[in-house]
């Protein structure tokens, strides 16, 4: 049997398995998806097992760094965001990858999102927030992006690049994009100050629920509203390709995850 899974800490809003092994059952593939909640110093144990056992497995917060130092490899946008969300198991060896790069890049050309000369503030300064930034930063749009942080300014955010926190953030804002697990189910705290919520395109990496308090503000103001389902697709479609050598198609895979999330929620 092909033993794959998801690691972090928690793992219990994830779908990742209610969605892998029902496209593994479709296929007839002799494969598993599991959860496993792991606390930090047993990472090194688990990606000892997952080298010996496993085919790959995708990894959460708080662990997108710090996974970083146990695999043997890691692909270049991986080193140039400092977060691995993939990895991928090959003759006893891991090799690392950012797979939510392109799930958010493929969020933005789903939703026709136009980021050109845009004002933007992310919340958050983890793994998720440093890939979102070197994404938007990579399509050269001139776009005006700051950060909303509670911890304060990390070492990787350039010295021009503004981060605020929740006493002195502007808020003349075009785009909020949400990069904090905050408003997870079944949390429902927002990651932005109500008065900066306005008439604004408001993005969520969060999933489940599909529709986060933060995204209902969004919505009854005026906005826009994007959810975390195309992040995750796009990151699945990766995932299945990485480490299982198959190419599902974006849409089909899209489905398992609506399907998914309808049913933890019924």
């Amino acid at each position: 049997m092909i033993i794959s899974g998801l690691i972090g800490r928690p793992v219990t809003h994830s779908i990742g398995q209610l969605v892998y092994n029902r496209i593994f059952k479709d296929l007839k593939m002799d494969a598993i998806y599991m959860s496993f909640d792991i606390i930090k110093e047993n990472l090194g144990i688990f990606c000892k097992y997952a080298a010996e056992n496993m085919a790959g497995f995708n990894v959460t917060a708080p662990y997108k760094n710090d996974i970083i130092k146990y695999t043997n490899s890691v692909d270049s946008i991986s080193l140039k965001t400092g977060s691995v969300n993939l990895v991928r198991v090959l003759d006893n060896r891991l090799y690392g990858y950012n797979s939510d790069y392109a799930g958010f890049i493929k969020t933005m050309d789903e939703n026709n999102i136009e980021l050109k000369n845009k004002r933007i503030l992310i919340s958050g300064t983890g793994g998720i927030a440093r890939t979102v930034f070197n994404a938007i930063k990579d399509k050269n749009v001139n776009a005006d992006v700051s950060f909303l942080s509670r911890s304060g300014r990390k070492p990787w955010i350039p010295e021009n690049i503004n981060v605020y926190n929740y006493n002195n953030v502007k808020d003349d804002y075009d785009i909020l994009i949400n990069c904090t697990p905050l408003g997870t189910y079944p949390d429902n705290s927002i990651a932005f100050p109500d008065n900066i919520i306005k008439k604004v395109t408001g993005i969520d990496v969060v999933y489940n629920p599909v529709r986060t308090r933060f995204l209902s503000i969004v919505e009854s103001n005026g906005g826009r509203a994007v959810n975390g389902v195309d992040l995750f697709t796009g990151q699945g479609v990766e995932t299945l390709r990485l480490i299982f050598n198959i190419d599902l198609d974006y849409n089909d895979f899209k489905l398992y995850v609506l399907k998914a999330l309808s049913d933890i929620n019924e």
